[in-house]
Order: C-alpha cells, then structure tokens, then sequence
C-alpha cells in the first residue's frame, strides 16, 4: 500500500489593519488582529499561515507565520482599499484552502471559500458616524462579503444578533469567538501616578475619540455631577484621536470646563492596568458598541 503525504493546507489572513504604533488604529481590532495571529499557530499547527501585514513590527513579533507584504502605503485607507480590491484579489488565484477577512471586507472578486470577522454592526445602525467613504465602502463591501462567506466570526452575542438581523443571514453561518483577557503584571502605583503626574482623584475613560463613544454626554454629566456636589476629581479622557471628534472640544468650551478634563492621547497596553487602578471610577457610556471591554 502506498500512502500520499497529506497536503498542508493554506490559509490567507488579510490582516492590514494590524497596527501596533501608538494610536487609534492600533485599539480594539488591532489588538484582535494581533493576538489571533499569535495564537493561530498553535491552535492549527498543520495548516500553512499566510498574513498578509506590512506592520513593521510583525517580523519580530509574529515569527511562526509567513509574512507577505506589499510596496503600496496600506497603511492609508484608500490605497489599503485598492490594495485589497485588485492585487490581494489576484493574490488569492494561488491555491489557497481559505482565507479569512478580519475586517469586515473580502475582496469583492475572491473565488477562495473565506471566513470573515464582523466585530459589530455599527456603521449599518449609527452610518452618520462614519465619513461618507467610509461608510459606502463599508456598506457595499462588508455585506456583499458577509452574504458570500461561508460563515461569519463575531465577538458577542449582542453583534451576531445585530447581523442576523440586519442582514437576514441564518444564526447557524454566524459563530461568537469571545475575546479573551490579557494579563499583565501590576507595577508600583505611586511610582506611576509620580510618573504620569496624575491628580489624586480622578474618573477615567479609554477609548478611540469617535462619535459613537458618547464622550459629549459623558463630560456635560461629569461637569453637572462636579459641580453640584464640589466633588475634587477630574475626567481623563485616555485614547486615540479618532474621527468626526470636534463636538467634544466644543462642549468642553460651551461649559468653560477646560481645567477639569485632560487627555493624556493613547494608552500603551502594558500601562492600562495601572491607569484603571489609579483611577477612583471608570466611565464607559457609548451609543452602541460591540467591541468595549475596558
């Protein structure tokens, strides 16, 4: 009897949207992105990881993959787009066994049997959120890719139930993978409140600077609350700047409440720890979300 060694299956990951630079664009779905890929390997160690990245960092840090990168700035969306669109697409005419979209988006002319990760349905409910490109982008791409996959990866029953919905996909093609929770060991609080120069009393926020993260309504209750009961904390504000953000800056202004609220910009993980215990309270009111797990 002669045996036929097994062919080691390819699997392509668009994974362009991992960013691990200190910003907006390296939160929620980059941390997804990132940790995924760390893990992959493991958790299918006979299959053939192809990422398709051109992070900077990911040579040293996703060293049990194939990395494939391109000369195109991806790293702006619209050429990420005609990236995606055109050369990943012919790409993926080489035997692949899968590919799997983490971003909503396959590409509109793949033949290759594909996963895709939805991580919510934001831009269908809350599409004045979005700047115009971005949403049409987002509404043409994501739900032609969604309609054609052969299932869907969600990170919470609130969002599978959102595209069940607003989709009208059977619940049995889309699956809930929760995310699980980093650990990071503690270091010394007063040597970082000394570090960071923080006040004694604080109510902290982290999160990218968008409209949907409610942040308007969050500083007019902290201001009222502050106020009326003389109390001595400040509201921090930690997180990227994101996109269509100006409302706050002009309620910050209408309410002459400059010197209680800082902004500190982006929150390097390894830190996160140490900013939610030093806080006194942690402030988290979106519109809609599928991705907070502060």
């Amino acid at each position: 009897m002669t045996f036929v060694p097994a062919v080691c299956p390819r699997i392509a990951l668009n994974a362009q949207l991992l960013r691990l630079n200190e910003g907006y664009r390296s939160a929620g779905i980059a941390r997804y992105i990132f940790h995924l890929l760390r893990e992959l390997p493991q958790a299918l160690p006979d299959c053939a990881l192809e990422v398709f990245a051109t992070e900077p960092l990911a040579p040293s840090l996703l060293q049990n993959v194939r990395l494939r990168v391109t000369r195109l700035p991806v790293h702006k969306p619209v050429w990420r787009i005609i990236w995606e669109q055109t050369l990943f697409a012919w790409a993926l005419r080489e035997q692949y066994a899968l590919l799997h979209s983490m971003a909503y988006v396959s590409p509109l002319l793949n033949r290759t049997p594909s996963v895709v990760t939805w991580y919510d349905a934001s831009f269908l409910m809350y599409p004045e959120y979005f700047r115009p490109f971005q949403r049409l982008y987002l509404k043409i791409g994501a739900r032609a890719s969604a309609r054609r996959a052969r299932k869907i990866i969600t990170i919470s029953e609130s969002s599978k139930q959102d595209l069940v919905r607003l989709l009208q996909i059977p619940p049995e093609r889309v699956h809930v993978a929760l995310p699980g929770v980093e650990t990071v060991p503690a270091a010394e609080l007063q040597n970082f409140r000394r570090a960071k120069n923080l006040p004694e009393h604080f109510v902290l926020y982290v999160g990218t600077r968008e409209p949907r993260k409610n942040l308007p309504t969050l500083i007019r209750a902290f201001v009222q609350a502050k106020r009326a009961a003389r109390l001595p904390h400040y509201l921090i504000l930690a997180g990227g700047r994101g996109w269509l953000d100006h409302e706050i800056a002009t309620t910050i202004q209408e309410l002459d409440a400059q010197a209680m609220i800082l902004f500190p910009g982006f929150v390097a993980q390894a830190e996160l720890p140490q900013w939610y215990r030093a806080a006194d309270a942690f402030a988290y009111l979106p519109q809609y979300e599928g991705f907070g797990m502060p």
